[in-house]
């Protein structure tokens, strides 16, 4: 893992910046009950997963319900969260293994084969 990540973003004309951080990732894997890296190496990501995802890396800045946050998908588009997410984990788990890289490509795929 590497130090925290933050990546800005906009969506429809509001900045925002995303955090990628082990607070985050604890969060969001309280608020899902489950580990986040299993979900993330078992090449299913669903939209539960980048939902949440998305949801606790706003908190740190945007502190705000999963629904609110699931409304800003709507806004940017799916492909486009899972892109941005997918870059997110991948540069916070991004060692140089590409195991972890192919982590970060599963949640940009789940988003593509959702929308």
């Amino acid at each position: 893992m590497s130090a925290a990540v933050k990546l800005p973003v906009t969506i429809g004309g509001q900045d925002l910046r995303l955090t990628f951080k082990f607070g985050v990732m604890r969060q969001a894997e309280q608020e899902l009950g489950r580990a986040i890296t299993t979900e993330l190496a078992s090449g299913a990501v669903g939209l539960d997963v980048l939902s949440c995802l998305f949801w606790a890396a706003l908190q740190p800045d945007h502190r705000m319900s999963r629904d609110a946050s699931d409304d800003l998908v709507d806004t940017a588009g799916l492909a486009q969260v899972g892109q941005w997410i997918g870059e997110g984990v991948g540069r916070y788990f991004g060692t140089g293994d590409v195991a972890e890289q192919e982590e970060a490509g599963n949640v940009q795929k789940a988003a593509k084969k959702g929308s």
